[in-house]
């Protein structure tokens, strides 16, 4: 539903066009946007694939990577009955994706240090901070240990005072 987070997925779906080609690679999703996955299904059988790879940009494996996802790409394929589809694992807490999130905790700290929004907080102060991990709650019960997992991980890089797990809907706490 947000403009900005389908204009960042096609940004690096085309990235990956460019790491991959002569590969063809299209990007589409499950729902909300387009293109729709039965589109993307399209595009790659006319572009004669016999061989599907599926990518879902999920962090962990619920409901959506286990069975959505699965079964959209499937319905699409009826209609190509010769190809061959195989899907990726979730994200997970791969340790690219543990230092991208370390990342972007030292990019928001500079941000709001240069914003001043730490005004009468002084650097040696910095361990007085709480990393807040915000999941959008399922439930699959092996999701929601993931994201508190990844949550503890994150809690021996962080840098703050303490890293707490929470839940959009679906989990608790809130």
């Amino acid at each position: 539903r947000d403009a900005a987070g389908v204009r960042e997925f096609l940004a690096l779906a085309n990235l990956v066009k460019q790491f991959a080609a002569p590969v063809p690679v299209e990007a589409c999703f499950l729902e909300l946007a387009e293109p729709s996955i039965a589109e993307g299904v399209e595009r790659l059988a006319k572009a004669g694939v016999q061989r599907m790879l599926v990518a879902p940009l999920l962090l962990f494996s619920a409901g959506h990577h286990q069975r959505d996802v699965h079964d959209a790409v499937n319905a699409a394929l009826a209609a190509y009955p010769g190809i061959t589809t195989a899907q990726l694992p979730a994200l997970n807490d791969h340790p690219r994706v543990l230092a991208l999130s370390q990342r972007r905790l030292q990019e928001a700290t500079l941000i709001t240090r240069v914003a001043g929004v730490e005004r009468s907080e002084p650097p040696a102060q910095a361990g007085n901070r709480l990393l807040m991990v915000v999941g959008r709650g399922s439930s699959d019960a092996a999701a929601t240990g993931r994201l508190r997992d990844f949550a503890a991980q994150r809690a021996m890089t962080a840098g703050v005072q303490a890293v707490v797990s929470c839940f959009v809907h679906g989990q608790r706490p809130k």
